[in-house]
């Protein structure tokens, strides 16, 4: 999906961040492609025409963050080595009881992609929400 990248270095950026009990919600189908497809023009990301695969599956990208975003983001991906496992499963990329290397082959894949088209996108996506969220509440102690 992403042919091409810029050969400079894009700024790095923290892990999705979460606030304790703030659910935040992933993006309808219209916004993430609205959303991503200003990220990719900013960042310089060309998006090709054939659909990503992974295990011989075709993988939706707003799906992928959906889910990603559902378990709390890229942040618990680290913590939780079954992460990529259950998102892959979840996705119906992988059957639940499919032992194979094939299962590790596609769950390192789905985590290359997520790092790859993902995981800036779905970083500033949820500071932005969690800002927006903070200064919405600022303002309403100053009216009340």
């Amino acid at each position: 999906m992403v042919s091409t990248i810029p050969s400079s270095s894009p700024p790095q950026f923290s892990k999705p961040i979460t606030n304790k009990g703030m659910v935040i919600p992933p993006l309808d189908l219209k916004r993430f492609k609205g959303s991503f497809k200003h990220f990719c023009s900013v960042k310089g990301l060309v998006l090709d025409q054939e659909p990503l695969r992974v295990g011989g599956k075709e993988l939706n990208l707003h799906s992928l963050h959906e889910k990603v975003i559902a378990h709390c983001g890229y942040e618990i991906a680290e913590k939780t080595p079954d992460f990529w496992m259950k998102i892959g499963e979840e996705l119906r990329l992988i059957h639940p009881r499919d032992v194979t290397s094939a299962r590790l082959e596609v769950t390192d894949r789905l985590a290359a992609i997520y790092k790859r088209c993902l995981e800036q996108f779905d970083t500033i996506y949820v500071i932005s929400f969690v800002q927006e969220v903070q200064h919405r509440m600022a303002q309403d102690k100053t009216i009340g």
